[in-house]
C-alpha cells in the first residue's frame, strides 16, 4: 500500500510540475512537459543535496548542516572547504564548488 501511495505523490508532483510549465507559457505536449518535469525536480534536489555541502561562511561556523538558509548564492566563492558527513562515502574530501545555471524556456 505504501509503495502506492508513493507512486501516486510522485504522479501528481510530476503533473503539478507540467501543469505549471504550460502556464508559464510552455508550448510542448503534456507528455513532453512531464519529461522536463522529471529534468527540473532532478536539478531542484540536486541543487539541494549541494547546498547542504557549501559552509555558512556568514556566522563562521562551517558546519554546513541544517536548511541551507543564508548559504544560497555561495556557491561560487573560494571558501568552501571539507566537511565530515557521517555515513557517507568520500567524507572529508574537498569539495570544489561548481556554477549551476537553471535552463528555461518561456
Amino acid at each position: 500500500m505504501g509503495d502506492s501511495v508513493d507512486l501516486a505523490k510522485f504522479h501528481d508532483l510530476i503533473s503539478d510540475e507540467a501543469t505549471t510549465m504550460g502556464r508559464l507559457g510552455d508550448t510542448d505536449t503534456l507528455g513532453q512537459r512531464r519529461a522536463k518535469a522529471l529534468g527540473v525536480i532532478a536539478d531542484r534536489q540536486a541543487s539541494a543535496d549541494l547546498l547542504g555541502l557549501i559552509p555558512d561562511t556568514e556566522n563562521g561556523e562551517g558546519s554546513g548542516e541544517g536548511d541551507g538558509a543564508g548559504s544560497e548564492g555561495e556557491g561560487d566563492s573560494a571558501g568552501a572547504g571539507s566537511r565530515q558527513a557521517a555515513g557517507h562515502e568520500g567524507a572529508g574530501k574537498k569539495i570544489t564548488p561548481r556554477k549551476s545555471y537553471l535552463k528555461t524556456r518561456l
